[in-house]
């Protein structure tokens, strides 16, 4: 892990300004970014669309001047399914990538001279 501090001074036609921020960060060789886990994919944000989508249900029956609402929640329903549908993809591939990454991992070989990683039969 790194981490550092940068400061920065400058002159605008508003006037003079001062800056300071801190950066940090993580790197991996590409050995290591070879042989890491893949990352899993996150639900919350799924969660939390689909538990707005179910708070806007009752609008759904909704005629006369709050029919825009039916439009709305209807939006948010459809929205909510194409990114369900997309975690559902996101998912079966990290479990296809795991499946390949595990054995690897635990009993794989890499070559130093080709870059070639493997497991012995």
């Amino acid at each position: 892990m790194s981490s550092g501090v940068v400061t920065g001074v400058g002159l605008g036609t508003g006037g003079i300004g001062v800056g300071l921020g801190t950066t940090s960060g993580i790197s991996k060789t590409s050995l290591a970014a070879k042989f890491s886990e893949p990352d899993k994919p996150t639900i919350a944000p799924t969660v939390v669309l689909g538990l707005a989508a179910l708070g806007t249900s009752p609008w759904l029956q909704a005629h006369g001047p709050d029919v825009g609402f039916r439009y709305a929640c209807m939006g948010v329903w459809v929205i909510f399914l194409f990114i369900l549908r997309k975690d559902w993809k996101d998912w079966k591939a990290y479990r296809e990538y795991h499946k390949i990454w595990e054995p690897l991992y635990s009993k794989g070989f890499h070559c130093n001279k080709c870059g070639f990683a493997f497991v012995p039969k």
